[in-house]
């Protein structure tokens, strides 16, 4: 996350002098749960809610499958177990953690649920973004896809919702529901190769590719997704079956489109914080006008590289750059 951290602060310039962290800013994790690790516990315990679909019910934060917990560190770990090395975008940002898959797979009306009861309760927990890594092959246009419709939905109500392009490349129209939908933030992944220099950097071939089956361009932008270092979920499921990803005792390594999403919903925290009555269409806009096309292939990397530096610039906030 430390390389993914230099990227979206601005990959073809210097850096940046922010004291942005997403502090004050509610990013919602629709996955497979939230463990309550070090990283997003402590100094101060940042899981402000959680949600169990299956159960139907509020209750204590956990993962048994192990990926929302990796997700919510992409978007948000403070890095307190690694002294800062593998910290998130947003790494004061609160997370509401949705529980919406049992084992490997779910119903689509699961994640459904679990989006409207984030519009219902947007006020209570302060949520203003959805993070989705999960999709299903897209089989109706995004004005018909129920999941579609009601993220659009949540979207009308305040919230950016950052979707996940989908690990079906490198083929055109391999984006998955509900990242199909012209409306949403959709976030295809890139590799990085284990180096500081963006200039090497290319699109993996699981990244799924536009345009759509229904002819809209997309994804939209891109994120580091190969080789990510992020939050363990002690005992989970891919816990148990992949040691050999561990990191230590608190990280792990995960690869996939469902790791770039988070990053970018961790960069639309920072935006927030910065412009707290921004639009969900402005910060979307921002987050495009201002991306860093190194890649020039639309079907494949979108607009380019997130910026925070452009992005702020595009919202009218003042960026102090570090000489």
């Amino acid at each position: 996350m430390d390389v993914a951290r230099k990227v979206a602060i601005d990959p073809k310039g210097p850096p940046i002098e922010t004291n942005l962290s997403g502090k004050g800013v509610t990013i919602a994790i629709i996955d497979s749960g939230i463990y309550p690790h070090p990283d997003l516990s402590l100094p101060n315990n940042r899981i402000i809610g959680f949600y169990d679909v299956i159960k139907q019910q509020e209750v204590q934060p956990f993962d048994d499958g192990g990926h929302g917990t990796h997700c919510a560190g992409c978007a948000a770990g403070n890095g307190s177990s690694s002294n800062g090395k593998y910290r998130g975008l947003a790494y004061q940002a609160n997370l509401v953690g949705v529980r919406v898959f049992e084992g490997r797979s779910t119903a689509t009306s699961n994640i459904v649920r679990g989006v409207q009861w984030c519009i219902d309760n947007k006020e209570k927990y302060g949520i203003k973004i959805m993070s989705l890594s999960l999709g299903g092959t897209a089989i109706i246009p995004a004005e018909d896809d129920l999941l579609c419709k009601i993220l659009r939905e949540a979207q009308n109500q305040g919230i950016s919702v950052v979707v996940a392009a989908g690990n079906a490349g490198a083929r055109p129209q391999t984006v998955e529901s509900p990242g199909i939908d012209p409306e949403l933030i959709t976030v295809g992944a890139t590799n990085d190769k284990n180096t500081n220099d963006s200039s090497d950097d290319d699109v993996p071939n699981f990244s799924g590719r536009g345009p759509t089956k229904f002819g809209h361009q997309k994804p939209d932008t891109v994120a580091p997704g190969t080789n990510i270092i992020s939050l363990r979920s002690k005992n989970s499921e891919y816990d148990r079956s992949a040691p050999q990803f561990r990191v230590g005792e608190w990280y792990c390594t995960m690869n996939g489109i469902s790791m770039a999403t988070p990053i970018v919903a961790g960069m639309v925290a920072l935006l927030y914080e910065a412009k707290p009555d921004a639009t969900s269409k402005e910060i979307k806009e921002a987050i495009l006008n201002g991306a860093q096309d190194l890649f020039h292939d639309v079907n494949s990397s979108g607009k380019g590289y997130l910026s925070l530096k452009a992005a702020l610039e595009q919202l009218n906030v003042p960026v102090t750059v570090a000489h």
